[in-house]
């Protein structure tokens, strides 16, 4: 019996071979394919923790599959950033062929959510599987894999731009900060990232970049634009490696 690991539900990775019944010494060429489905990218979203929704599909060529035990076991390995190492889980895994979702913890308990960021690759550690036949046949055993990669993902923060404004007769004052979840609830704002001004006059012409702004050291700004009349100014974030992109912050001039 063969069981073989794939990335999001592509081209199969490793190769599990058992091949004989150990009971009765019969040759079963048999397969046990396992695929994974997981997300590209992980959004956080609270400063503490979150969990990574690996999907896995099971199928055999024999009659019937089982779950010895009723265990896989998956780790999560960070590939670069300055969060921990690992984290695993044992989960329950189907009775069956089939598909499960298992939500695979990140490193619960830990904060401020930045630290979390970075590249991330989920490993199939266990599985305790047994293929069964109608005429009665069966192969089965227990296998610690180790280090078999079903597929990869990164890790963003959220942000929000926070903006508050005061105008003068010909110009218009915005400050703000580009902030995302910290710890123990509170928010930390995002230094030196890029900020996009727009402005969408009232009417019927279209929304126009206006600037492009640096964030400070401390994730500030301070800006002033001319007056353009009626309109809408909004403030987005675009996004980075370790950020996720803002919603538009808007204010509204008249």
């Amino acid at each position: 019996m063969a069981l073989v690991a794939g990335t999001a539900g592509s081209t199969p990775a490793a190769t599990w071979q058992i091949g004989t019944n150990q009971q009765t010494a019969k040759s079963l060429d048999t397969t046990v394919t396992v695929s994974a489905r997981i997300p590209s990218t992980v959004t956080l979203s609270n400063a503490t923790s979150t969990t990574v929704p690996v999907d896995l599909t099971w199928s055999t060529t024999a009659d019937q599959l089982e779950f010895t035990s009723n265990l896989v076991e998956l780790r999560i390995a960070q590939t670069d950033g300055n969060g921990p190492g690992a984290t695993s889980e044992q989960v329950s895994a189907p009775t069956g062929a089939g598909t499960t979702r298992i939500n695979v913890p990140m490193m619960p308990n830990r904060g401020p959510a930045p630290t979390l960021t970075g590249k991330y690759e989920v490993f199939l550690e266990a599985a305790r599987v047994r293929a069964h036949f109608d005429d009665g046949s069966a192969a089965y055993d227990d296998f610690t894999f180790g280090n078999v990669k079903l597929g990869s993902f990164s890790v963003k923060t959220k942000t929000q731009v926070k903006l508050s404004t005061a105008g003068t007769t010909k110009s218009i004052w915005f400050s703000g900060a580009l902030e995302t979840p910290g710890a123990y609830g509170y928010t930390q704002a995002v230094p030196g990232e890029v900020l996009r001004i727009y402005f969408d006059p009232a009417g019927t012409r279209s929304k126009a970049l206006q600037r492009s702004i640096y964030l400070s050291a401390n994730g500030t700004f301070d800006v002033v634009v001319p007056k353009k009349g009626k309109g809408t100014w909004s403030f987005a974030f675009a996004g980075s490696t370790n950020w996720a992109a803002s919603s538009a912050s808007k204010a509204v001039t008249s």
